[in-house]
């Protein structure tokens, strides 16, 4: 009995050593190639498997592997993730496979933000005029729906020191129009009339305008020919879709509409137009005419 049991414990013995002499050794010092020092406690992984292991102090790692071929990963946090493939261990031999990572290199794409303020309100005309270094008025588009303005020229005499002639052109502080100019977007823009130096301020619409600013001191960069002041008109931008308006006016005379009880004229026998009317009222009606014609006719 007890022959028996050692002969199946060597048996046992023999089995584990003739598979344990199968298996290989993949060993090897993983670097940091930045400081070209070690890289302790890195991943060593066999890709498609559960099979790995981490580096030591010294970068170095030990894996025991069947015979076969491998794809091997190295991995830290970090640093880049790199993959060897066509790693062949053999049976009883030991592969050396030293290899290094780099740090991973996230760089970010340049992003650039860019906001504009509205320039079409009041509180916005306020905060530019408060900003300004010249002697500044204006009107928003706010101001604008607000007295109900449907021209540049009805709006912009309600501006203080800034008076309309001939219903179109702009006389600011009481100087003539040869002492004002006009600017589209801070760009000198001509007149029609070759006389006059403004523009005819009623030939803009005030639903295409943000703001109109009315410039009373000279600087650097504004034009030089101009004493009384400078009209710059600032106008929408282009709508990047489509947009649609509908409005709707109408007129009431209290006199007149929704009342029978109103001033008419129901005109005399000598109004030549009822004169005429009633001649020819009574020539149908009496069958004149119809015998004119048969007369005609013969």
């Amino acid at each position: 009995m007890k022959i028996r049991f050692l002969l199946f414990a060597l048996i046992g013995l023999l089995a584990v050593g003739n598979m344990m002499a199968q298996k290989g050794e993949l060993v090897g010092t993983l670097n940091d190639t930045e400081y070209n020092d070690v890289l302790p406690f890195a991943n060593v992984m066999i890709k498609g498997s559960d099979k790995g292991t981490t580096t030591d102090f010294e970068g170095r790692y030990t894996l025991k592997l069947d015979p076969g071929t491998y794809t091997v990963v190295f991995s830290f946090i970090g640093y880049e993730t790199k993959e060897i493939t066509d790693v062949i261990i053999k049976a009883d031999e030991v592969y050396e496979l030293n290899t290094g990572l780099g740090p991973q290199s996230n760089q970010l794409e340049e992003v650039v933000v860019t906001a504009q303020t509205a320039q079409n309100t009041e509180a916005s005309m306020l905060n530019v005029q408060k900003k300004s270094v010249n002697l500044l008025d204006g009107m928003s588009a706010q101001a604008f729906k607000k007295i109900g303005a449907s021209d540049l020229a009805a709006a912009v005499k309600n501006v203080p020191g800034v008076s309309v002639v001939g219903g179109k052109y702009v006389y600011v502080r009481g100087l003539g129009d040869r002492y004002t100019k006009s600017t589209l977007n801070g760009i000198d823009i001509p007149g029609l009339d070759p006389d006059r130096n403004t523009v005819q301020m009623d030939l803009f619409p005030t639903n295409i305008i943000d703001n109109t600013q009315i410039i009373k001191s000279s600087t650097a960069n504004l034009p030089a020919d101009f004493t009384g002041g400078v009209v710059n008109i600032v106008t929408k931008d282009f709508p990047n879709k489509k947009e649609f308006t509908l409005g709707i006016s109408g007129t009431y005379n209290p006199d007149m509409h929704f009342n029978s009880n109103y001033l008419s004229y129901k005109g005399s026998s000598t109004d030549l137009g009822l004169t005429m009317g009633n001649a020819l009222y009574r020539l149908v009606e009496n069958n004149t005419f119809l015998s004119l014609q048969k007369k005609t006719h013969y």
